[in-house]
C-alpha cells in the first residue's frame, strides 16, 4: 500500500460523514449529579436544553474525522514499512524492531527487537487502523490483523509461578520474544503483569470489535492470570492488603500493575451482562471496585494525578504447590513520580466504574483528575496556543487520552479540553515535521538529530501517534454525527 493512494478515499469518506452528519444533533450532555434535579412536576417549564456545540463546531469536528484517518493512516503505513521485518511477506510471521536509526541525513534503518510491550503497541495500532478503514484499506489490516495475533506466541511462555495463593504453571507472555512459539522464558522478572493487562485491553477491544471468541477467551485467561497475583495477605487487623505486584518476581506494587486493569474488568462486566452470565458479570464488577479502591489508597495524590509505586517486602511460605509469598510489611510511602499512562488509566477506570455503576464517588474523583491533567503535565509555554505533552514517551501520553476519551460521555465540557489539546498538539507536528511517515520526539520544536534527541524512534512513540490520530477520527466521527 503506499501513501499516494491514501488520498484517493478522502472525498468519499468525508461525503459519508456528513451524510451521517446532523445538525439538529447535540453532544451528550454532563450527567445529573443531583446539583441541578428538579421535580419531576416541574418538567414541562423546562427550557429546551442549549446544544453542547454550535454547527459550526460539528462540522469542524466531521472535517478532523476524515482527516485523522488519513494522517492516521500515512503513519501506520510508515510504522510497518519500517518495523515490521522483511521476512513477514514470505512467512507471514509478524517480527517486530524495537527501534529504528536515523541519521543527520534523515536516513532510517530498523534496530533491535520489540519487547512484548511494543508489540502489543503494534497490535493496538492495526486494530484501531481495522476500526476506522474501509475498502481495500479495510481489507489490508483486516488481513494483517490475524498475522499479529498469532505472531504474539513468540513472546509465549510456560513455567512455574508463585503468588500469594500458592504456586501453579501457567502460560504467560514474556517480556522478550523467543525464537520459537511458545518459548518465551517467563522465570522471575522476565514477566510482569502490567504486560498482561495491556494485551487484556486488546484483546477485549478487538472483540468488541469483531466478536471472535478467541480474543475474549484468551481476555479472561490472562485477567485470571493478573487476579491470582492480588496480595491476599491480611494485616494485623484482619484486613487484605491487597494489590497486585509488578510481576510474580517483584514485591513492589505499581500503579501500572493495577490501574490498567480496571477498565478491562468494567468492560468484561459489560460482556457478561450482554450474554446474559450475571454471576461472571458481578465478579468482574466486584474486582474492579476492589483494585480501584487500592489505587485510591495507595497512589493517588491530592490533586488527583497519581504517583508510581509503593515498596512492599514479603517471604515464601510452604513447599510445592503450596509454596506462596507471603507480605511481611506494606509501605504507604509513595513514589510520586508522575507519568501520564497512570494517571490515564485511572481515568479509564474511574469513567467505567461511574458509567457501570453511577456511583458519584467515581464521578467526583475521575472529574477531579481530568480538571488537573493539563496544569500538572502540559506546557503552554513553548508555542503560543498549544500545549506540549510529555515527551519523554507518547504511548504514555495515548494512554492518558484514551482515558479522557472513556469519560468524555459523562464529563463532555472539561474531557472535550484535553482532546482538543491533544489533536492541535498531534497537528503541529504534523503539520510541519511530518517526514516519511515519521514525527519527531517534541511535536512543537521538530527534529533534532544534532544534539542526539532524534537519532533514535522508538516503534510504541510511532505506533503511538497513528492510534492517537486513529482514535480522535473514531472519536469526532461518533459526535460530529450526534451518537
Amino acid at each position: 500500500m503506499k501513501f499516494a493512494d491514501i488520498a484517493k478515499r478522502t472525498l468519499a469518506c468525508f461525503l459519508a460523514l456528513i451524510m451521517l452528519f446532523s445538525f439538529a444533533s447535540c453532544a451528550p450532555s454532563a450527567p445529573d449529579n443531583g446539583e441541578n434535579s428538579q421535580e419531576g412536576e416541574n418538567s414541562g417549564n423546562e427550557e429546551e436544553e442549549t446544544p453542547l456545540y454550535t454547527e459550526e463546531e460539528l462540522a469542524k469536528f466531521a472535517e478532523y474525522a476524515v482527516r485523522n484517518a488519513e494522517r492516521a493512516l500515512v503513519i501506520s503505513q510508515a510504522t510497518i514499512d519500517m518495523y515490521v521485518d522483511s521476512t513477514y511477506k514470505r512467512t507471514s510471521v509478524v517480527k517486530l524492531a524495537e527501534s529504528c536509526s536515523i541519521s543527520r541525513t534523515g536516513k532510517k534503518s530498523a534496530t533491535g527487537t520489540a519487547s512484548v510491550w511494543h508489540y502489543t503497541s503494534f497490535m493496538a495500532m492495526a486494530s484501531r487502523m481495522l476500526a476506522i478503514t474501509e475498502g481495500s484499506d479495510q481489507s489490508y489490516y483486516a488481513k494483517l490483523y490475524p498475522n499479529i495475533y498469532s505472531s504474539i506466541k513468540y513472546y509465549e511462555g510456560k513455567g512455574s509461578v508463585t503468588t500469594y495463593n500458592g504456586t501453579s504453571s501457567v502460560s504467560m507472555y514474556a517480556v522478550n520474544r523467543a525464537s520459537s512459539e511458545g518459548g518465551a522464558n517467563i522465570s522471575g522478572v522476565l514477566a510482569v503483569y502490567d504486560d498482561q493487562m495491556w494485551i487484556i485491553r486488546e484483546m477485549i477491544y478487538v472483540y468488541n470489535l469483531t466478536g471472535q471468541e478467541k480474543f475474549l477467551e484468551e481476555a479472561v485467561r490472562l485477567t485470571d492470570i493478573c487476579l491470582d497475583g492480588w496480595d491476599t495477605t491480611e494485616d494485623g487487623k484482619g484486613n487484605e492488603i491487597g494489590g497486585i505486584c509488578w510481576g510474580p518476581g517483584y514485591s513492589t506494587k505499581h500503579t501500572c500493575s493495577n490501574a490498567p486493569i480496571i477498565v478491562a474488568l468494567v468492560d468484561l462486566y459489560d460482556i457478561y451482562t450482554a450474554l446474559g452470565d450475571s454471576e461472571k458479570a458481578a465478579y468482574y464488577l466486584e474486582w474492579a471496585e476492589k483494585v480501584y479502591a487500592f489505587c485510591i489508597k495507595y497512589f493517588m495524590m491530592s490533586n488527583g494525578i497519581y504517583g508510581d509505586l509503593v515498596g512492599s517486602s514479603r517471604v515464601e511460605e510452604g513447599s510445592g504447590k503450596n509454596k506462596h509469598y507471603v507480605t511481611t510489611s506494606q509501605s504507604t510511602g509513595l513514589d510520586q513520580s508522575a507519568y501520564t499512562y497512570n494517571t490515564g488509566a485511572m481515568i479509564a477506570g474511574g469513567a467505567a466504574l461511574y458509567r457501570a455503576t453511577g456511583e458519584q464517588k467515581y464521578y467526583t474523583q475521575t472529574r477531579k483528575s481530568v480538571r488537573n491533567v493539563t496544569k500538572f503535565f502540559a506546557n503552554s509555554n513553548v508555542v503560543d496556543g498549544y500545549d506540549l505533552w510529555p515527551t519523554g514517551r507518547i504511548w504514555f501520553d495515548l494512554i492518558l487520552l484514551e482515558g479522557v476519551l472513556e469519560f468524555y460521555d459523562s464529563d463532555p465540557e472539561d474531557c472535550i479540553k484535553v482532546i482538543n489539546s491533544f489533536q492541535n498538539w498531534l497537528d503541529y507536528g504534523y503539520d510541519n515535521y511530518l517526514d516519511d511517515g515519521f514525527l519527531p520526539n517534541n511535536f512543537l520544536k521538530g527534529w533534532d538529530t544534532k544534539n542526539e534527541k532524534d537519532t533514535s524512534k522508538d516503534v510504541m512513540d510511532q505506533t503511538s501517534c497513528a492510534t492517537i490520530y486513529a482514535e480522535l477520527s473514531d472519536f469526532y466521527a461518533r459526535i460530529s454525527s450526534g451518537n
